[in-house]
């Protein structure tokens, strides 16, 4: 059952590594890196509780829209960060300074994490009564893959910011589309 949690974890974290790595770019404190992967955790653990709760009935209405949600959400996202990364080449003293807004944050975190819905309303149907172990796993999975992951891009030359920046967008990008396919 561990083992189980574990591995869905990981698929779980495979989006928030990604979105992590794409928006990790931009200037960040410790305290904002570590504020920014308890977000995206606790995101993902309140749908996925929320998805437990409500069951699979609410969670199905939900279902046929999800993914258009989170396609736009990203796809906007990713376009801003494109023109942003070809603004900082061009002029790469006008980056804007500090990291994300809370508002920008929430909206990404939010769009990556729908997938816990689908994974609450499995536990529900089993009834599972592993469900903190559930959660505990889908947390330390996801924080640690966020947090990784921001530090990762935060270790890399920041002349190359506007680049990874392009990059990230491009990674948004690609997740906004994969949404469509879920």
């Amino acid at each position: 059952m561990l083992a189980e949690a574990f591995l869905i974890g990981l698929a779980l974290s495979a989006d928030t590594f990604s979105v992590s790595l794409a928006l990790g770019f931009k200037r960040a404190t410790l305290k904002q890196s570590i504020s920014f992967s308890a977000i995206s955790t606790l995101m993902l653990l309140a749908l996925t509780s929320i998805g437990f709760l409500a069951g699979a009935e609410f969670v199905s209405k939900f279902a046929a829209i999800d993914h258009y949600i989170a396609f736009g959400l990203l796809f906007f996202f990713s376009l801003k960060m494109f023109v942003e990364g070809i603004k900082n080449f061009k002029h790469p003293h006008l980056e804007a300074p500090g990291f994300h807004h809370l508002s920008k944050i929430l909206l990404i975190t939010f769009a990556t994490s729908l997938d816990g819905l689908g994974v609450g309303v499995s536990l529900g149907l089993m009834n599972d009564q592993f469900l903190l172990a559930y959660l505990m796993a889908l947390g330390i999975c996801n924080f640690s893959a966020s947090l990784f992951a921001v530090f990762l891009a935060q270790s890399l030359p920041k002349k190359m910011g506007p680049f990874f920046t392009i990059l990230g967008a491009l990674v948004l990008f690609v997740l906004s589309f994969k949404m469509l396919s879920i």
